[in-house]
């Protein structure tokens, strides 16, 4: 009789991947998991960039915007202290008509005025309408009450000095006088009867 090793291990072959159905292993193979977390990752990646290409479209739009506003806005000071200067060559202008209209000072100061004119229109700056509009207190700076015109109450009557706007922001508003609702003035005569009953009264 003979008696075994107690030592002696039986080995197994060892296989480098997963055994088939056949007992072959399969090479290659990726486990379900792992694909998933790829997944995973890839579409939060993609989420990623659309979320900052959004960004950079909404960054860029904000940049133009700004650059825009600031180009319309740089003369704004400058336009602003002109208008005295317009103020001035109206008031001389409206002094004139008694001249000779061919007068070579005459026509050097028309001359003048429209070419401050055109270069502040060029840089956006129009005249407020004032005179038959509704008053805005954004526009307009009421300076009288006119109770002695039809026009309807809260209607612009009189333009005492003109006001100007740049790209739709006012340089100066304009000072004016608004239509207001005509004071009613007690009848005289129904005053004196009103008087004769409550003595009557008494």
């Amino acid at each position: 009789m003979t008696i075994e090793d107690n030592n002696t291990t039986t080995e197994t072959p060892e296989t480098d991947g997963p055994i088939g159905s056949a007992g072959e292993p399969q090479a290659g193979a990726t486990p379900v998991d792992e694909i998933e977390s790829l997944r995973q990752e890839r579409d939060e990646l993609r989420d990623r960039l659309l979320r900052a290409q959004a960004e950079c479209a909404n960054i860029s739009k904000r940049l133009t915007q700004q650059h825009q506003n600031a180009m319309k806005t740089a003369g704004l000071d400058l336009a602003r202290s002109m208008l005295s200067v317009l103020d001035n060559l109206d008031r001389t202008v409206d002094a004139i008509p008694g001249h000779d209209a061919n007068d070579a000072l005459v026509v050097g100061v028309r001359m003048v005025r429209e070419e401050l004119v055109k270069a502040l229109k060029n840089h956006g700056v129009a005249p407020i309408e004032a005179i038959g509009a509704v008053f805005d207190p954004m526009r307009h700076e009421a300076m009288l009450q006119d109770f002695q015109t039809d026009a309807a109450a809260g209607t612009v009557t009189q333009e005492l000095q003109r006001g100007y706007c740049m790209h739709d922001r006012v340089l100066r508003p304009a000072k004016v006088a608004v239509a207001a609702a005509k004071p009613v003035v007690a009848d005289s005569d129904s005053t004196e009867r009103a008087n004769e009953v409550n003595d009557a009264d008494v």
